[in-house]
């Protein structure tokens, strides 16, 4: 490819990126009790709820970055036991298991593996889908070239019709927190629908 092309593409890439996803600079705050809690540009519910349990959950582990692909003795620490991964495994999927788990132990019914897809479809047959997010739903991607793999997070706030935040795992090489616009996806993906963990749990 000649490198103008190659400037261009990455101009374009680089903006249309910034349309549908950024990822949030979160901080940490230290109260005086020394409780440590997250600086968030949105409000979390005050109601408890199961959906708050598992978003308050997902919160503990923002920052957890890989030393090399897919492996980090961070990730082995919330992973390893818990789930079915293995070190140099994706762990979007993985990632969401381990936080239902650390939330609700036997409860959590979307088990232990990794695969975005098949879980997906697992939730399709139980009901658990639809097209419109809501807070602690999962946000389920899908990759356009390999229909057999996507990426998931869950919703923590919807901002309006386009736009919310979310908790991921495996974004580019780590957890976070993220302004996603989930109409539009990302380069290579589109969003297949959001999935409510919590049908049958109540």
């Amino acid at each position: 490819m000649k490198s103008w092309i190659k400037k261009l593409y990455r101009k374009v890439s680089g903006w249309f990126k910034a349309k549908v996803a950024r990822q949030v600079n979160i901080k940490k705050i230290i109260l005086d009790d020394g409780e440590e809690i997250l600086d968030l540009p949105f409000q979390l519910p005050t109601e408890p709820s199961k959906e708050l349990k598992f978003v308050r959950e997902a919160l503990r582990h923002v920052g957890i970055t890989e030393d090399t692909p897919n492996y980090s003795p961070a990730l082995v620490k919330l992973l390893k036991g818990r789930t079915f991964w293995r070190p140099g495994e994706a762990w979007c999927m993985y990632s969401i298991n381990a936080i239902g788990i650390l939330a609700f132990g036997k409860d959590w019914t979307l088990g232990k593996g990794g695969g975005t897809q098949v879980v997906y479809n697992e939730q399709v047959q139980k009901g658990r889908v639809s097209q419109v997010p809501h807070f602690g739903d999962l946000i389920t991607f899908q990759n356009k070239s390999d229909s057999w793999h996507g990426h998931v997070g869950i919703i923590l706030h919807i901002i309006d019709s386009k736009w919310c935040y979310t908790w991921e795992g495996n974004a580019g090489n780590k957890s976070g927190v993220f302004k996603r616009n989930y109409k539009t996806a990302y380069i290579g993906k589109r969003v297949r629908g959001f999935i409510d963990p919590f049908v049958g749990m109540r």
